[in-house]
């Protein structure tokens, strides 16, 4: 399925995009990888596409930014259900925020390894496919609490849930908690409880709040977990269907 994906690969450095663009097409069998080395370049390209998956671009590019080509890029109905994938040297939180705040789904800092940067790339794929299965939406109230690290703790009602990930509503964080951060994660199920592992991949304000609440919806995609764990999460949302 991978060599259907479409992606643009944006890096200034002519080494760095021809090296990357390498371990797309062999490591990850994608056939069409598109190279472009500034943000108008890589806009023409998306312009000219009608259809695209991935956007993997560098922060530090001439002309205009890698933020100016994203907020650029995702007005284009080519971009409609597209990843984004941020490259930059920097690592401060200013830049991770502005990164989720743009709806990117993954942030790597440089410099990176090869080996590293293929395996960020493979869980994106293993996203994108678990999230063709529809999420169970949660109708009944239902507890969930995640940790983060330094035992900062949130407990909220979950709003839908699958195998691979879930949403919940959540007050919104006072400490801790910034997308791409990995979690801990605890569902009070009727059968007793579930615990999980994952990452926040999305955070927004909550469609049902009001503008004196401060309530959010927080996406998590699940880790990889063990073969009795998946069977209590799987036997949660067949009851949850029911």
């Amino acid at each position: 399925m991978s060599g259907n994906l479409s992606v643009i690969l944006v890096e200034k450095d002519s080494e760095e995009l021809q090296a990357l663009s390498k371990v797309l097409q062999q490591e990850l069998r994608l056939n069409e990888v598109h190279q472009a080395s500034s943000a108008d370049e890589a806009m023409q390209i998306i312009n000219r596409l009608d259809k695209i998956d991935w956007l993997i671009t560098e922060i530090e590019l001439p002309g205009e930014n890698g933020f100016d080509l994203i907020q650029k890029a995702q007005k284009a109905s080519s971009m409609q259900n597209a990843a984004v994938v941020v490259i930059t040297e920097s690592t401060d939180r200013t830049s991770i925020m502005t990164a989720a705040a743009l709806g990117a789904a993954d942030f790597i800092s440089k410099p990176f390894s090869m080996g590293s940067l293929i395996i960020k790339l493979r869980k994106l794929l293993s996203i994108q496919y678990k999230r063709g299965s529809e999420r169970i939406a949660v109708l009944a109230e239902q507890n969930a609490t995640i940790t983060f690290e330094k035992d900062i703790s949130y407990t909220g009602n979950l709003l839908d849930i699958s195998d691979g990930g879930c949403q919940l509503g959540v007050s919104q964080f006072d400490q801790g908690g910034c997308v791409f951060d990995q979690i801990d994660i605890l569902i009070a199920a009727p059968d007793g409880d579930i615990k999980l592992s994952g990452e926040i991949v999305r955070q927004e304000r909550h469609p049902h709040a009001d503008k004196q609440e401060k309530l959010m919806s927080v996406a998590i995609q699940f880790a990889e977990t063990d073969a009795d764990t998946l069977k209590k999460l799987q036997s949660f949302i067949q009851q949850i269907e029911l």
